[in-house]
């Protein structure tokens, strides 16, 4: 089983919604000849408050390595133009997505950012920013 650990960023801006949780899903190996490669999608959830959140979610290649006697596993690149940006949102609200990026920063460790907001009917908008990274061990 794979163990993750969340590292948060603090930002004092007035629209920065922490990362509140992590989903991570397994999409199987990467090929038949490296089963030792996996796809992964890591999605961010984000709290917007009053019920609504977000997802920012990004598509992953993780290896599993060993380390001395024991297996580890390390990220090793973000499939390109797979992060996504969704929401659930109240009724006649709809998600506008500036900005989705998963970069790996390390081998251990995969950084989504994420910039947007929610529109109501009325054209009152809910900006939304944030960054959140996620180690794998």
């Amino acid at each position: 089983m794979t163990q993750y650990v969340e590292l948060k960023a603090a930002d004092p801006a007035a629209d920065y919604f922490p990362i509140s949780g992590w989903e991570i899903t397994e999409l199987g190996p990467t090929s038949k000849s490296e089963t030792s490669n996996k796809n992964l999608q890591v999605t961010a959830i984000i709290d917007l408050g009053e019920g609504k959140t977000a997802q920012a979610t990004a598509t992953v290649q993780m290896q599993e390595v060993m380390f001395g006697g024991s297996m580890g596993r390390k990220f090793i690149n973000v499939i390109d133009h797979s992060e996504q940006l969704t929401a659930t949102t109240a009724q006649g609200e709809k998600l506008i997505t500036n900005y989705v990026k998963g970069t790996v920063q390390m081998s251990q460790r995969l950084q989504i950012s994420y910039n947007g907001y929610l529109e109501n009917t009325d054209y009152e908008r809910q900006f939304f920013q944030g960054t959140g990274f996620i180690q794998a061990l």
